[in-house]
């Protein structure tokens, strides 16, 4: 709802007329970052190396038709473990960053995280590339809308719009998919009552990220 204060400027004798212009934009996420680490472990007396993961994780994946130029490493070290009673060795964890575009893809990426036994993992941020660039634009939308309800609020009154006194962003905020949203839609972590998954090639919708911008705006009154 618009805002309409009309004053006098007692320094100047100068009147304004101050509004609030709003303008706010959906748009479907194409930036999904998951998270996952990799960690030896023993397996039938033998020893899982990370390598040995790695090469059976990008194989999937590319069969998955999966970019892996988006995979990267975020973390590699050894922890200090016990690997048999009395006696500890170090044992090596990478930890991965994973950038998918479509909520298609993460189900992929989960499903070939459940057939390697992958349990580490889960979806941290959601975003879209062309954020900054959409922020802009309501920011932008949102003034003209200020100037456009003075003008329309002065007319009826007789009166003109005058060149602009002050203008800020009052405030400007974005609303995105909770990732554990995300997290349940793909089957991960999370209980699963509440949403459902990718079945069969049942395809899911998922929430968009509303980009909204609030500009406060004096003009002048001719």
């Amino acid at each position: 709802m618009p805002l309409c204060v009309v004053a006098q400027n007692n320094t100047t004798d100068q009147q304004y007329i101050e509004v609030i212009g709003t303008a706010e934009m959906e748009v479907t996420p194409n930036e999904i970052f998951i998270e996952f680490y990799l960690s030896e472990y023993e397996k039938d007396r033998v020893l899982q190396t990370i390598e040995m993961q790695e090469t059976a994780l990008t194989k999937e994946l590319q069969a998955a038709g999966l970019n892996l130029n988006e995979i990267n490493v975020k973390d590699f070290e050894s922890n200090y473990v016990r690997v048999e009673w009395g006696k500890r060795d170090y044992r090596q964890e990478k930890r991965y960053d994973f950038k998918v575009k479509t909520i298609q893809e993460t189900a992929k990426v989960f499903e070939v995280f459940e057939k390697l036994e992958i349990r580490n993992s889960r979806i941290t941020r959601i975003d879209h590339s062309d954020r900054k660039k959409n922020e802009n634009d309501m920011r932008i939308e949102a003034t003209k809308n200020a100037k456009s309800i003075a003008n329309g609020m002065l007319e009826a009154i007789g009166q003109k719009t005058g060149k602009a006194i002050y203008v800020s962003e009052s405030n400007r905020y974005l609303e995105t998919v909770d990732a554990r949203q995300l997290n349940r839609l793909a089957g991960v972590r999370y209980d699963m009552d509440q949403v459902s998954t990718l079945k069969g090639g049942e395809i899911i919708q998922y929430g968009k990220i509303t980009i909204k911008s609030s500009v406060l705006a004096r003009f002048e009154i001719l």
